[in-house]
This record gives C-alpha cells, sequence and structure tokens, in this order.
C-alpha cells in the first residue's frame, strides 16, 4: 500500500509499533529488525518510511515520524 496522507502514515507506524517492529528510522531497518524480520520486509518497512519522509507532512507537535513514534513506545 502506497502511503498518500500523514493518516496512512501513522497508521503504519502504529502497526510496526503493534507488531513490535518499531526502530529508529534514521537507522538500516535490516539491522535494526535483525532476527524479528526477514530482510526483505525490512527493505519494504525502509522504503515505506523514506516515502513518509519524502511526503513532508506537516506533524504538529511531533515535528516528525520519529516524534510520532516515540509516542507509540509510551501507549
Amino acid at each position: 500500500m502506497k502511503i498518500n496522507n500523514i493518516e496512512q502514515a501513522k497508521a503504519f507506524i502504529d502497526d510496526l509499533a503493534d507488531k513490535g517492529h518499531l526502530y529508529h528510522f534514521d537507522d538500516d531497518p535490516k539491522d535494526c529488525l535483525s532476527g524479528l524480520v526477514s530482510k526483505e520486509i525490512a527493505t519494504e518497512y525502509g522504503a515505506k518510511i523514506q516515502s513518509i519522509y519524502e511526503m513532508q507532512f506537516n506533524w504538529g507537535n511531533f515535528v516528525c515520524p520519529i516524534g510520532y513514534a516515540l509516542t507509540k513506545l509510551n501507549d
């Protein structure tokens, strides 16, 4: 699924959190998620996160996708 809006971006990050697959988005997901998911899935995650950054959504108080993801760690 292509991410076209901030709601879809948040839903993707929520899904990562629900699965226990959150990682620091500045790092390589293949390294961070080694042993949790296949390299193919990790690469897919990385591509989606990259596309989220490229869309330059307004994250408001969260500032960026990482800021939003950090709130998921506290849920």
